[in-house]
Parts: structure tokens; sequence; C-alpha cells
């Protein structure tokens, strides 16, 4: 469940008290941080788990006894309903009030709840008493008290909080306990006090607050008639409560109720339409008691006959020579009926296209990239085509990356001091090899590109691994041929 704060009260071991006889701490009728059950969640239904305590007979009764107490408080309209026993046990956000026998790290009791941080409604909670003290349901000296426990963990239920105040020991939320104590199965003034104050008797019913108008709604810019398309739609609500959706789909119909969905979550529906126009869909939500929020601001579709695609919307014309030209082709047609026609352009002078306009349903569109006007460079240049039509605007994306004819080394020239590599970068490099030849024709170094690349790296080392000398030396890849400076 969203936005649920797990919190938790702990009963203390009664050693404790030694430790802070010293401290003075204030007294308080009783202690209430404004989380609480909602009227549509009562009466709180439980459960104990099968297993109970292997110390005493009479566990059972004892924890009924215990939440009897504080639902019979007069001034008070709170309620509770024992559904009986369950193999479950916690602490566990699974939608059951569970009360257990468990290990709670040195506490004789543990009650954990779960609430919304935003409103205070309590949503769950589990107690769980620790299996590894010695338990009694007649209030045995030496023993800790079943009801005794019991009634202290079930005010945190309601949320009252421990006390701790030299004026709170004869409450049943005082935090410290004895073995052998049960004066907490009898409620002080001050805990009957503190469920009135939160669940008094007369207290109406907090007023419902309708959801929060939602978003424009989500779904396609366009379509065909006779299609169904989905559209989806969020909100949330002020009390945290549940919510449903109706649709206005702009042709003077609306949708059916969605299915309740939790706050913050979605829920969808889905339309056609019969005639070309364009529609604006609008969405509003209700909750669980029909509060229903405005209209959402507008989403448009534009219902065509004809629809225009594209495919693909992207074409990466790869590493292309300086001085070369390419040609690559996509698709420009109609997912609708009638009959497509229009116009293609591109954005860039270096991008031709073939044909410029378009009659017919299923048209194939040449693209041709001329790189001699584009300088080399490791990055793409990028351009569009734009397809305008009756059927709508489709635009594909192009990339091109131009290298150079042949071969290149970089930087030249290359200095053993200065240069970690240098870099032979061309059209030729890929799957060549690179021989490096001094004036005199003494081959120094062959490289060999095995990947594909169009770029491959030296470290300027003969094959004895030796640097080379300063001078001029030749590179031969395939029919190119270069000249390299070495300096120091």
């Amino acid at each position: 469940m969203s936005r649920i704060t797990n919190l938790w009260l702990i009963l203390m071991y009664t050693a404790l008290v030694g430790v802070l006889a010293s401290a003075t701490i204030s007294s308080f009728a009783y202690k209430y941080d404004g989380i609480h059950w909602y009227d549509a969640d009562l009466p709180v239904t439980w459960e104990i788990n099968q297993n109970g305590t292997v110390d005493c007979t009479g566990e059972f009764q004892a924890v009924r006894a215990a939440y009897q107490t504080w639902e019979d408080v007069a001034g008070s309209y709170f309620t509770e309903t024992y559904l009986g026993t369950t193999t479950l046990s916690g602490p566990a956000l699974d939608g059951h009030n569970v009360v257990s026998w468990a290990h709670t790290e040195d506490s004789i009791a543990t009650c954990y709840f779960w609430y919304y941080s935003d409103t205070g409604r309590l949503v769950e909670f589990d107690i769980a008493f620790e299996d590894d003290y010695t338990w009694s349901a007649t209030g045995e000296a030496g023993k800790y008290d079943v009801q005794n426990i019991a009634t202290h963990e079930f005010g945190h239920t309601l949320s009252l909080g421990d006390l701790y105040g030299s004026g709170d020991t004869e409450k049943t939320m005082y935090g410290y306990v004895s073995p052998g104590e049960t004066q907490k199965r009898t409620l002080h003034q001050d805990d009957i006090d503190g469920i009135c104050h939160i669940y008094p008797e007369s207290e109406p019913e907090p007023e419902n607050q309708p959801p929060n108008t939602p978003s424009a709604p989500t779904g396609p810019d366009s379509g065909t008639p006779g299609t169904y398309y989905s559209f989806t739609a969020t909100t949330t609500d002020p009390d945290g409560e549940q919510v449903a959706f109706k649709f206005d789909w702009g042709d003077g119909s609306e949708s059916d109720w969605t299915s309740f969905v939790d706050s913050g979550n979605s829920a969808s529906k889905s339309h056609s339409w019969s005639n070309q126009d364009t529609y604006e869909v609008k969405v509003k939500a209700k909750d669980i008691h029909d509060a229903e929020s405005g209209w959402s601001s507008g989403h448009q579709i534009i219902i065509r006959a004809v629809v225009l695609e594209v495919d693909p919307s992207s074409l990466d014309f790869g590493e292309v020579g300086k001085g070369s030209i390419k040609t690559i082709t996509f698709r420009a047609y109609n997912a609708g009926g009638e009959t497509l026609s229009g116009t293609i352009s591109a954005n860039r002078n270096w991008i031709t296209v073939s044909p410029t306009t378009l009659e017919g349903n299923d048209n194939t569109v040449s693209l041709t990239v001329e790189t001699g006007e584009l300088t080399e460079k490791f990055t793409p240049y990028a351009g569009t085509v734009t397809v305008t039509s009756n059927g709508g605007t489709k635009t594909v994306e192009i990339f091109v990356t131009v290298i150079p004819t042949g071969a290149v080394a970089y930087p030249n020239p290359f200095s053993l001091s200065r240069h970690n590599n240098l870099t032979f970068w061309g059209t030729y490099v890929p799957y060549a090899k690179i021989r490096i030849f001094t004036l005199g024709g003494e081959l120094v170094k062959t490289l060999e590109e095995i990947y594909g690349a169009s770029k491959f790296s030296w470290d300027g080392r003969n094959e004895k691994g030796d640097e080379l000398a300063r001078g001029i030396y030749i590179y031969i890849v395939k029919e190119s041929r270069g000249k390299i400076t070495v300096v120091k």
C-alpha cells in the first residue's frame, strides 16, 4: 500500500526502572500522536496465532478480555471483532492484525502498526509477546500476566503512547511492568479519557473530500476510424481512498466508470471514433463515497482515414569516406484507408531524397548522402527528412560519419615524448596490413587491423620493441601511401 509508514512502540523490560530512577519525567493524562482508525475501518478485526504459548493455558481468553476492556469504555465508539486463531504471525504488512508469541529483542512485548503518513489513518497492527519470558493467565508471581500486558499493547493499537512519569505508575499505558503485576488489566481514568478523546461517542464522521482532479489522460495522438484506442488516467485522493475514473471521449459519449484502484494508481478505458475529426478526451474521478472530482484538461486525438507511417524512423549510414556517395531506402506507407499523398524534404544540403512527392499507399524513398562538402570527423553528422502528407507528418533521422578516403596518420609529426600513440584512420584501415618502412626501404613494423575498425593505433616502436629514431618513414596501406615524421 502506497505511502504507508511503519512505527513500532515497545513495552520496555522492567529492569530499566532502576537505570532511569534519578531522571525527572513529566506526567501526562495520556499520550496521543494523531494516528487513528477511520470510522470506515471499524470494527477492527484481529486474530491470534494458534500456537499461543506453552507456559500456560487460558492465554487466548486473556488476550480477548484485554481488547474487550477497551471496547467496553463508555463514551467511546471504538469496536473490535475477534476472528479466531490463525497460522499467521507478525510483524508483516499482510492485511491481517495478528497477536502472537515470538522474539522481540529483549522487550516483553512489541506492538507494530502501519498508517498513512499524510492522513494518520491506521491500517494494520501486529502484537508480539516475547516467548523467552514466562507467562501466566492467572497473575502468578514471577511470571508476566498475559491480560495485563495485552491490555497495554492494545492501547498502542488505538494509538495511545507509553507514559513514564512518576504520576503515571497506576495507568495501563505506563511503560514499565513487573512479573506478577495485574493492575494494567483495569483502565485508569486517564486511559479512559485517552480513548474517549480519540474515539468520542458523539464524534461526527470525518468530512469526505473528493479526489483531486486528474491530469490530462495519456493516450495516442492520432488514429483511424473504427479502431479502439486506450487512454489512461491517474489521480490521488486526499483521504487516501480508492478511486475510479470516467472518460469523456469528445464525441458526445462517455465511458462507464472503471474499477476502483488505490489512490495514486492508474486505470484505463478504450474507445473508437467513427468519423474523421479532432477529439478532446477528458477524465474525472470519484471515490468510494461517490464524491467526484472536476473534469481534467483534454488530450487531443486526430482521427484520420489516412495515417502516415515511416519505417524505419532512423537511418545510420555508418562510416563513409570523404567524397563518397551512399544511398539507403525507407518506406512511407498508409496504415489507414483511402489514398496517401504528400511531399518529402531534407533539412541538409548533403542529403538528397527521391522521389520528393508521394502518391500511393506504399512508397519506397531513396536517401542519398554526399560527403564531398563535409569534413572528416569522429562524431556523426545529423540531418532530418520530413514527410508531410494528408495522413500526418513523420520524420526520419539521418546520421553519417565522414572518414578519410584511404589512410591518414595523425598526429603527424609524431613525438615519442609527447604522444602516446600514432593512429591510422580511413577507409583502407579495416582488415588491412599497415607496413612502415624507412626511407631506405627497410621494414620497421607490420601492423594488422583484425576487427573491421576504421582506426588503428600504434605505439611508435619497431618489431624489436625499440622506439623509432628521428626521421621520416613511409607507410603503405593497400594502394595508399603516406609519410610519417618522427620527432623526439
